[in-house]
Order: structure tokens, then sequence, then C-alpha cells
């Protein structure tokens, strides 16, 4: 096996490579190259394994939210590998990405949401508890303003916003950036739990649907 995890969701990048052996991970901050920037680090990491795109047999790749064409960069990317070959692919929503490293403490009497920004001062949040999941887009004054007690927070929203007023008795939890060896490490297992999924099915979150205008039609027509 040679799994692929692919993580172009917001600016903060990553991929990680493994062939049970061997494993490699590299993150990185991109403004607006995350196409180019995400071609070479995946040539460096093959290398560091002595393999091409063409010995990948298992891919992964974080579906959103996130920035609108970086979500699709990473989307696409994957897809291209794994199309030609078949190759089976996995999709894990970005939210889920962010709290992997925290489910074992989820419980019936703790929250924990995940935060990632959403644009016009606002974020896509996902709250988690061992019963229920529920989601949404707010400012993140509103949301922290109804957090509780039992509520814990995660996400690279946090990272340099570190002045946020959480309530008293809100938690910050510590691992604020998304880390390319928990993804890896998540679609290793998902892939041995037989969870991957058809081409079909591999398709972005947006935290809000994109703007398209419709075409204006042509006069005298």
């Amino acid at each position: 096996m040679i799994l692929v995890s692919i993580d172009t969701s917001t600016k903060y990048a990553s991929i990680g490579i493994t062939n049970l052996e061997q494993s490699y991970f590299y993150n990185w901050e991109s403004q607006y190259n995350h196409g180019v920037e995400l071609t070479k680090n995946l040539r460096t990491l093959l290398g560091n394994i002595k393999a091409d795109a063409s010995d990948i047999t298992h891919l992964a790749v974080a579906l959103g939210p996130g920035g609108f064409s970086s979500v699709r960069v990473g989307i696409s990317t994957a897809l291209g590998l794994a199309t030609p070959k078949n190759l089976p692919i996995i999709g894990v929503p970005t939210h889920d990405i962010q709290l992997e490293p925290f489910r074992k403490i989820l419980a019936n009497k703790i929250n924990i949401t995940s935060v990632i920004s959403a644009g016009r001062n606002e974020v896509s949040w996902k709250k988690y508890n061992i019963n229920e999941v529920t989601s949404g887009i707010s400012t993140i004054e509103k949301l922290i303003e109804t957090s509780g007690t039992n509520d814990m927070f995660c996400g690279e929203y946090f990272e340099k916003k570190n002045n946020l007023n959480l309530s008293k008795n809100s938690i910050l939890l510590e691992k604020k950036v998304r880390d390319p060896k928990t993804f890896n490490n998540l679609a290793k297992k998902m892939f041995i739990d037989g969870s991957y999924k058809e081409y079909n099915e591999i398709k972005p979150i947006y935290s809000r649907e994109p703007n398209i205008s419709s075409p204006k039609s042509k006069k005298g027509l």
C-alpha cells in the first residue's frame, strides 16, 4: 500500500504519504498557490520513499469546508491521480479531521466544536457530542456566546486569534492546525475498515453555496 492523503481546504495545507514501512508528512501555509505547491510537495514526498505517482495505490482527500478554490484543488488532484487506475479513494470532511485528535474524550456531557473560517466575518462550525452532531454558520461571537460549561473548541481558526474571550468554563484545545499525520492515520484506518467511496461521491463541502450568477440573456432573441 502507498497511501497519499491531501488536505488543501484552507491556507494551512498538508500532504502525507505512507507505504506502511515509512511515513512522511508536510504542511505549509499557502495563500494563492495550492495547486503548484501541492504538486511540488507530492513529488518530494514520493521521492522520499523512492516512488512516483504511478505507484500510489490509495488516496484520501479533505472535502472541506474551506476556501472555494483551495478545496477544489485538493479534490481535483486526488481524483486526477485515482481515476486512470481506478484507485480506491476516501473523502473526509475537514471538520472531522480537526476533531480526530480529540475524539476519545467525547462524552455525553462534553461537546467539541470544530471551527473553520467561512468568510464575511463568519465561521463554519460543527459540534460533536457522543450522541449527536450539529453544524451551521454564524459569527464567532455568537458561537462563543452560546457556549456552555461543557464546551470545547478546536481548529485552525484559533491559531492567530488567541485573544477571543471564551466562556470561563469553555476550553480551547491545544492542537489548532490540522496535523497531516492525524489525517493519514485516519484514512489508513478507514481503508482497513472498508470505508472508501465511489468517484461520484467525492464532492466538495462548502460553508455556503458559491455565488454563481445566471448568464444574462441576449436582447433581441
